[in-house]
């Protein structure tokens, strides 16, 4: 009980910390996001994720969108979103919405990074970059993979560079239960999407195509599919003995 009230109390703090010193009081939390009171748990995340397509600052409505100049910044709308959070579910049901300080959400940062190893920061943490709208959309992905298609098109549509951080969210969202579009082909359906629509660097890829060769240790099929999606170009010594080594691991060790 002490521990859920002082995430309340620092989410609050956090939320008025995003308020100048000489500017007035900030509204309820509810009010800031425009929802009414008693809104659910469920209406509050969709509140905030619609607001975030408006309002972050990697998102082009942010600067042509006529409702986004009437909207709070993103600062604002995610201190709101995390002091309703922290109010909500307490610690068991707040697990799936990953915390991160205003100041870091604030600004939506470079893209940069692959699947885990070259995947960038967006965690917590002093030295740790702001998370691009990307990685907060792909936060939905926790708790709803079935929205995994949905989320695709929001990023796709926006053009949103899509990191590791991203990359591994929409995988795991894929590799969780039989949703619609999901699985192996799934993962690889977006791959290959991101690659033709420019949204990802090669190193990117090639991490993305190493972290899939984990399916190959339930399917031994996969690995041919996997390897099927390689360019010829791609075909280098070392993307090939990243790959292969990956394979191995994967299903032998």
């Amino acid at each position: 009980m002490l521990r859920l009230a002082a995430r309340r109390a620092r989410a609050a703090a956090a939320r008025h910390a995003c308020f100048s010193s000489s500017s007035p009081p900030p509204p309820p939390p509810l009010q800031l996001l425009g929802l009414p009171p008693g809104a659910s748990r469920q209406a509050i995340k969709a509140r905030y994720y619609e607001l975030a397509k408006l309002t972050h600052p990697d998102s082009r409505a942010a600067a042509d969108d006529a409702r986004a100049a009437e909207l709070p910044p993103f600062a604002q709308v995610h201190a709101a979103f995390e002091e309703l959070m922290a109010g909500a579910g307490g610690a068991a049901e707040g697990q799936g919405v990953p915390r991160t300080s205003p100041n870091h959400a604030a600004r939506g940062g470079g893209g940069g990074g692959g699947v885990r190893g070259a995947r960038g920061g967006g965690g917590g943490g002093p030295t740790a970059r702001p998370k691009t709208l990307g990685e907060v959309l792909v936060e939905q992905l926790e708790e709803d993979p079935g929205a995994v298609g949905r989320v695709w098109g929001d990023i796709k549509a926006r053009r949103l560079a899509v990191n590791g951080t991203v990359l591994d969210a929409l995988f795991r969202a894929c590799g969780r239960g039989h949703t619609e579009g999901g699985g192996l082909a799934g993962a690889l359906a977006i791959l290959r999407d991101a690659t033709a629509q420019g949204l990802l660097t090669p190193e990117v890829r090639h991490a993305g195509l190493v972290s899939l060769i984990k399916w190959c240790k339930e399917d031994g099929q996969s690995f041919g599919l996997i390897y099927n999606e390689l360019t010829e170009s791609e075909k280098s010594s070392d993307v090939l003995e990243m790959i292969g080594n990956a394979n191995f691991l994967y299903r032998y060790i």
